[in-house]
């Protein structure tokens, strides 16, 4: 477990494990983490580009953070994840084993890196290395990237003497295990647009969330993000429906059991659960659920108001009903929950 000091200047940083070594990038600079999906290779690449994914319709590349660091070519794991940053006008997903944390690290704990060779190319090694420095968080030495260097091509880079060499089949094939295709491919289809939405029809995202042992529906339009629950801390004196504070990516995210609004037991752990994160007024909020189950494109004659002659999906914190084959599926209104839940912190206790 990684253990620093916090101080107001220290910038926060994404903290993230590869090949047995941790490593950092700013944390303002990622968009969103996946788990790792299936590829489209492409030719006239570098070798370190593993190809690109559909991300709701935009192509993003994927870079082998591996290679690009001068490893041994392995296989890919079901339990990678893909890391897409911003940089500038650049959007670029990163490869790694595991996302561990974010953490704001004090700029007198990173030292600038070890340099080799000829003096008189120090500081040549130090504009164009692909680290920007070494950071000690005992009993931890994280590696922090040079984003700028990172995305372009080395300055020797000599244009096409790589092509094809990172998009052939084989290699390809290579980089997944036969038996985790189906996996990594079905990963890649949640992350597309569905057919409809390429074409022009109208169609409502849903993400399909299970609480309590019951399915809903949540609209996408309220939704940041999905993520896992990582070393939330308790909240001293406050209601139970608050089980406690994570820190995402530098944002302090509120915790919320909206169970109770739905005549459920109050969650006692939050351990292996997800969060579905709104934002509500000026903050991000998170609520826990057990699990997210999948992203919906439903058409408009697949949904029902909450106030239809169907009254399944009547209650006072649903927005309506949305019907999945012979089943009505009850879809959760956020705004409602944070408004007229009672979930609100007295700020004075």
């Amino acid at each position: 477990m990684l253990a620093i000091s916090s101080a107001p200047s220290n910038e926060q940083y994404l903290i993230f494990r590869l090949r047995e070594s941790l490593y950092a990038v700013p944390a303002l600079a990622v968009r969103e983490i996946h788990a790792l999906p299936a590829l489209t290779p492409l030719g006239e690449t570098a070798p370190w580009m593993a190809g690109v994914v559909n991300l709701r319709g935009s192509v993003v590349p994927a870079m082998n953070l591996a290679l690009r660091l001068g490893h041994a070519r392995e296989k890919f794991s079901r339990d990678d994840s893909l890391v897409v940053l911003q940089w500038e006008s650049e959007i670029i997903a990163l490869i790694v084993d595991e996302v561990r944390d974010v953490l704001a690290i004090p700029s007198a704990q990173i030292e600038a890196p070890p340099q080799f060779g000829q003096l008189e190319r120090r500081q040549e090694n130090l504009e164009n290395a692909l680290v920007s420095g070494i950071a000690k968080i005992p009993p931890e030495v994280v590696t922090v990237l040079n984003l700028a260097a990172l995305l372009q091509a080395p300055p020797d880079f000599p244009g096409g003497q790589f092509a094809g060499q990172s998009a052939t089949e084989t290699a390809y094939a290579a980089d997944f295990e036969a038996k985790d295709k189906a996996i990594f491919g079905e990963r890649a289809r949640r992350l597309m647009p569905p057919i409809e939405a390429q074409i022009g029809g109208e169609m409502f995202p849903m993400a399909l969330i299970k609480l309590g042992g019951e399915t809903f529906g949540i609209a996408l339009n309220g939704v940041r993000e999905f993520c896992n629950v990582r070393h939330a801390a308790a909240v001293p004196c406050c209601p139970p429906h608050i089980v406690g504070q994570m820190n995402l990516r530098g944002d302090i995210v509120t915790l919320l059991d909206i169970g109770p609004l739905l005549q459920m037991p109050p969650r006692r752990e939050t351990s292996g659960c997800k969060v579905v994160i709104v934002q509500h007024e000026d903050a991000p909020v998170g609520l826990v659920v057990d699990d997210v189950l999948d992203v919906l494109y439903l058409h408009a004659q697949d949904l029902v108001e909450a106030d239809s002659p169907d009254k399944a999906c009547g209650g006072k914190y649903f927005s309506g009903g949305a019907r999945q084959g012979e089943q009505m599926l009850c879809v959760l209104d956020t705004s409602r929950i944070l408004t007229e839940g009672d979930l609100a912190v007295d700020e004075a206790i």
